[in-house]
């Protein structure tokens, strides 16, 4: 056979828990047992499950990085299949924006497939909010069993709104349900979702509607909605962020009438370096463990950070809200070979190559000193050993031409769907944390009147402030340009030269809209 191109071991991170590879025999099996167990309390009481609250937050800490937690999380997922709306969160990287970062993440993983494996819809394949919103709206009508059947399903949601939501708006009120998003304003979105085409418009302003992001007012007349019931259009930042939250809160009531939610925090370790970020993630799981209902919370960290960085900063009463750790093991010599072995396999490998390439005295060396490492210390160890077999290296590779790096990285990055989603959190890390350090720049926090601008660099006594708002509403757009130009009078006035910038993705509508009047503005 002939040298492969690419080192089957150059991956040694797990960067989405729903793409993993093929778990070793009885690595981490306890630890996913428990995490099950916990969510077995969730589901005990049948429908609906209105007091079903959140049991304590699990913790799941190695001793060390490299030790499975997200490939962990993948198998939970997995495990959960079908059982739990399973939702994948990121650090937020803006304490006063938490609930708002925490709601986006949720709502971007209800759109992937209800299924554990994937996050691409392929076509006519259901979203998790598809199943959610069919399920809910099929039970409070009285008739669970019809989420599952197209034709009825959609006969039912064709009707006017009036007679549609009739029956759903009271049983809410049996059940003594309360939304803070307004009943109604709940299920017409939720029935517009479920009726609407994937490629539909309305769907997106309905995903909008839930992230509390502001409608025109066509979109909101289609989808059913009075004005009361529409997000503010420009509410400061902070009260946005609580009415995010009051909307994740909403989606864990509603889910009484189908599956719990399943909610794991993974790479804690980004809020080692601000006690105030950890502090705050302490208020939020202690929140969601308090308040929240039909909620499992899984954590996931480093155990030394943890104890030095992270949970030392939370406030007391936050600290009774997460469970006694439970620890991820490392590997040993059966399972690295077990491991090694289902890779090199994927890859289609020959089994004679194989067998060479696992031999006996080689991972007899490698387990020498211990009888269990860290996973992701055998993969390292596994790809040194293939690019000396395979490209005839004996000490370690110089590093390559960065140029190459560097568009061998964005080819990949353009290509996973997940990639091209807009992430505030993810931009505002990235120019806060990994440009910081830079000569001659410093990068502070900063905190508008209105929150639009939360992010500031100056350097030479020249000042650009950064904003993450993914919205595309004129009126949102119209009161940024007023700060933002309040901003810059300001500094114009005392003689410093400032600018402002916002991020947009390809796939968003572009900013400032073709028609809107204050194109010019924006442009100068």
């Amino acid at each position: 056979m002939s040298k492969l191109p690419i080192n089957p071991f150059a991956e040694n991170i797990v960067g989405e828990p729903r793409r993993i590879e093929t778990p070793v025999t009885g690595l981490n099996d306890s630890a996913l047992e428990k995490l099950t167990n916990a969510f077995e309390s969730l589901t005990k009481d049948s429908l609906p499950r209105v007091k079903s609250q959140a049991p304590h937050a699990l913790l799941v800490t190695s001793a060390a990085p490299g030790y499975g937690k997200s490939h962990l999380l993948g198998r939970l997922f997995r495990k959960l299949e079908h059982r739990a709306t399973l939702i994948y969160a990121k650090p937020f990287q803006d304490p006063s924006l938490c609930w708002r970062s925490l709601l986006h993440h949720m709502v971007m993983e209800l759109q992937y497939p209800d299924r554990a494996d994937t996050v691409a819809c392929a076509p006519g394949e259901l979203s998790q909010l598809d199943t959610f919103a069919r399920h809910v709206l099929a039970f409070l009508r009285n008739q669970p069993n019809e989420a599952s059947q197209a034709p009825r399903l959609w006969n039912w949601l064709r009707k006017p709104f009036g007679i549609l939501l009739r029956k759903p708006a009271q049983a809410l009120k049996m059940f003594g349900v309360h939304l803070q998003g307004g009943d109604t304003a709940w299920l017409k979105v939720l029935s517009t979702y479920a009726r609407e085409p994937a490629s539909s418009h309305l769907r997106n302003a309905c995903l909008d509607w839930i992230k509390y992001q502001p409608l025109e007012q066509e979109e909101a007349r289609q989808i059913g909605l009075r004005q009361a019931e529409l997000p503010e259009v420009d509410l400061p930042y902070v009260q946005r962020n609580e009415e995010c939250r009051e909307r994740i809160f909403d989606l864990l009531k509603l889910a009484a009438f189908y599956r719990p939610f399943a909610l794991c925090f993974d790479q804690t370790e980004l809020y080692e370096n601000s006690p105030n970020l950890a502090k705050v993630l302490g208020q939020m799981i202690r929140q969601l463990h308090a308040d929240g209902r039909n909620l499992l919370i899984v954590i996931t960290a480093n155990q030394h950070v943890w104890d030095s960085k992270i949970f030392k900063n939370f406030q007391h009463a936050d600290q009774h809200a997460i469970a006694p750790p439970i620890f991820t093991e490392g590997i040993n010599r059966m399972q690295a070979k077990e491991l090694a072995a289902n890779r090199l396999c994927t890859w289609q490998v020959d089994d004679n190559k194989i067998q060479s390439f696992l031999d006996a005295s080689w991972l007899d060396q490698i387990f020498e000193a211990r009888a269990e490492i860290s996973t992701r210390d055998f993969i390292n160890k596994c790809s040194q050993r293939w690019k000396e077999r395979e490209e005839g290296r004996t000490e370690p590779p110089s590093p390559p031409d960065l140029s190459v790096v560097y568009q061998t990285y964005r080819a990949k990055f353009l290509h996973a769907p997940k990639s091209r989603v807009y992430d505030a959190g993810v931009l505002q890390w990235v120019f806060q944390t990994v440009f910081n350090g830079e000569p001659g720049l410093k990068t502070e926090r900063f905190n508008s009147d209105k929150g639009y601008l939360s992010l500031c660099w100056i350097r030479d006594g020249a000042c650009v402030y950064f904003g993450f708002e993914e919205g595309d509403h004129f009126k949102r757009w119209e009161a940024i340009l007023n700060e933002t130009k309040r901003y810059h009078n300001h500094d114009q006035h005392n003689h410093i030269t400032s600018r402002s910038i916002f991020f947009r993705v390809p796939g968003q509508k572009p900013i400032p809209g073709q028609n809107w009047r204050i194109r010019a503005e924006f442009e100068k």
